[in-house]
């Protein structure tokens, strides 16, 4: 299978996704990396694999329809069986995702709860913990034209300890995502 990964900011989701390639964890390729809005760090990281990559940043398109053309282009030009979202800081259209391949997305809560920020602008994790659950986790699922919303794949669960600060709790969250994420391209 070839993966189309949409990368954006530190590029930390997609570097945990190309070493997982690399080892050996999830068999394919990646035969495209698109970028929008990423740091020096991982443009060079992914120049110095020599993985194909386009980087891009949505502030310079008129609209998003004219964002998403060079993406589209990019990942059918790269034959891409299935797209990965790797916290890309866009929110697809029907349109993309009815030209696209389909696009796989990872999100920092137990979907369907949680989802986006809330009404405060609270992310995932501080929302939970406001609410008061003891159980957190991440989801992995098919993107559709809803915000996180979509057929889902996989989850994973983490217990809240006694006197955990957001920012451990963040933590473990994101190892689970990042476990799960692999374990669903697997």
């Amino acid at each position: 299978m070839r993966f189309g990964l949409l990368a954006a900011r530190s590029g930390r989701n997609a570097q945990n996704i190309i070493e997982a390639f690399a080892d050996g964890r999830i068999s394919g390729e990646v035969a495209a990396v698109i970028g929008n809005q990423c740091n020096e760090h991982f443009v060079t990281s992914v120049q110095d694999d020599r993985l194909p990559s386009l980087f891009l940043n949505h502030e310079n398109y008129e609209s998003r329809g004219a964002f998403e053309k060079p993406v589209l282009e990019a990942l059918l030009d790269a034959k891409v069986d299935i797209a990965v979202s790797c916290s890309f800081s866009r929110i697809l259209t029907k349109d993309f995702l009815d030209h696209s391949p389909s696009v796989v997305n990872s999100h920092p809560s137990i979907l369907p709860a949680f989802q986006g920020r809330d009404a405060d602008g609270d992310r995932p994790v501080d929302a939970a913990v406001k609410y008061g659950v003891q159980v957190l986790g991440a989801t992995v699922h098919f993107v559709d034209e809803l915000l996180d919303h979509g057929p889902v794949i996989i989850q994973g669960v983490i217990s809240r300890e006694p006197n955990e600060s957001n920012q451990q709790l963040i933590e473990k969250v994101l190892a689970v995502e990042d476990r799960i994420k692999v374990q669903a391209l697997a």
